[in-house]
């Protein structure tokens, strides 16, 4: 025997007034809320806990670059400390990555290839697996213009003596002997350079924490 539509929707109502359906469904709607309420909370810890790394790594990238000089390798030392990376062999690797490469200033600055190597290094297609048939490679690309679009966004270029203009209003050929005494009176190392320094490791230790590559 089939039913009416409206004694079909008059059987709805009066089921789902019930005592426990009306219990279940309190139960599970005020569960959501908790979960709701609970991810708010993962997620106001998590952004907290990525804004200290980040300052941590501003503070590092500074202070080292202040301290032992050479952009690259104080970036990537500011970063693996900050987030308690290993990686000796990376670390080793930055080493003339300062003044635009070798002090030449017309390469790019030691601490912006130093973020693009770190992000190869956390996430990068490995040599085992060329093919890359998942295409990993397409990943940090992406990651890398991020990195490279702020570079873009606070100092017009991702090359040494770009960088010095914006921030000195000249470049020094850091190669020179009276050109690197005039760079050291102009706050080369007091807080130009680790500015920037700081600044990049800062915006690396944020892309890895949200991508979850630590």
């Amino acid at each position: 025997m089939e039913m009416s539509d409206q004694a079909i929707i008059s059987s709805f109502i009066r089921f789902s007034r019930s005592p426990d359906v009306c219990d279940r469904y309190l139960h599970e709607n005020n569960q959501c809320h908790r979960n709701d309420h609970e991810r708010g909370i993962t997620v106001m810890r998590n952004e907290k806990e990525m804004e200290k790394l980040c300052e941590l790594a501003y503070e590092l990238g500074k202070k080292y670059e202040q301290t032992y000089k050479g952009c690259g390798q104080c970036f990537v030392g500011a970063v693996q400390d900050a987030l308690k990376l290993k990686g000796d062999e990376v670390f080793k690797a930055t080493t003339a990555f300062a003044g635009g490469i070798g002090l030449m200033g017309d390469g790019s600055c030691g601490a912006y290839v130093g973020g693009v190597l770190l992000l190869g290094d956390r996430l990068g297609r490995e040599k085992s697996d060329f093919v890359d048939a998942p295409g990993v490679r397409f990943k940090t690309y992406a990651l890398a213009r991020n990195y490279h679009d702020r570079f873009i966004e606070k100092y017009g270029s991702v090359t040494c003596r770009d960088i010095h203009m914006k921030i000195f209003g000249r470049p020094y050929f850091l190669n020179d002997k009276e050109e690197f005494t005039r760079f050291e009176k102009a706050g080369g190392h007091d807080d130009k350079c680790p500015g920037v320094v700081g600044t990049a490791a800062r915006w690396l230790v944020e892309i890895l924490t949200r991508e979850e590559l630590i």
